[in-house]
């Protein structure tokens, strides 16, 4: 790898980490006259928005958030342009910047997001496969106990865990993002983990709004 791939890499990683601070719930709420970071469990993210504003907006948020992960990687991937090894540690790199981006966002004192949403969006083009496994478990478990923490958690895991497991070759940078990924996640959930622990998490209906 030469000094110009190199700097590709660090490009797509730097591109992707500024496309994941963009604050999509933010936006939207602000927009309806809300700051999401002061209502709810003030954490700018798809769950919140839909506790605040209803289960559309908070759709409208998921999806855009997802969005925002998988351009941030198909960037990286264009960016990359050479062997097909260092495409995939670009699609790597664009994976952990953009959740990095989303989750401790540099322009919001690093207060961002879950990632949920931007994960699964990223995988969509690192691990199609490993994405729609996620989608799979998380969609119906959600749909089951209204539990969006538990749904989140255990999509992103089995989306990470069959992502590491997939190549053809088990890689280091596929251990490394899937690994990073995981831990992110549940790091970024560990209050809802507790809850979930002590029984007291409060299942989503997406009907509560707030005027």
């Amino acid at each position: 790898m030469n000094f110009i791939q190199i700097c590709r890499l660090v490009l797509s990683a730097a591109l992707a980490y500024v496309i994941g601070t963009l604050s999509t719930a933010t936006l939207i709420a602000r927009a309806n006259g809300i700051d999401i970071r002061q209502v709810g469990s003030g954490n700018p993210g798809g769950t919140n928005v839909m506790r605040v504003l209803g289960a559309k907006y908070g759709l409208i948020v998921m999806v855009l958030d997802g969005l925002k992960g998988l351009v941030a990687v198909l960037l990286a991937f264009w960016l990359s342009n050479f062997s097909p090894e260092g495409a995939y540690i670009a699609k790597c790199l664009g994976t952990l910047g953009v959740l990095m981006g989303h989750n401790w966002p540099v322009f919001e004192r690093f207060r961002g997001g879950k990632g949920v949403a931007t994960t699964l969006g990223a995988l969509m083009i690192l691990s199609p496969w490993a994405a729609l496994l996620g989608i799979v478990v998380l969609v119906p478990l959600f749909w089951r106990t209204r539990l969006m923490s538990l749904a989140s958690l255990l999509g992103v895991a089995v989306a990470t865990i069959a992502m590491m497991l997939l190549p053809k070759v088990l890689t280091n940078w596929a251990i490394v993002t899937g690994a990073f990924l995981l831990v992110a996640c549940i790091f970024k959930h560990r209050s809802n983990i507790s809850r979930l622990l002590s029984g007291t998490e409060t299942p989503l209906s997406g009907r509560k709004k707030v005027k």
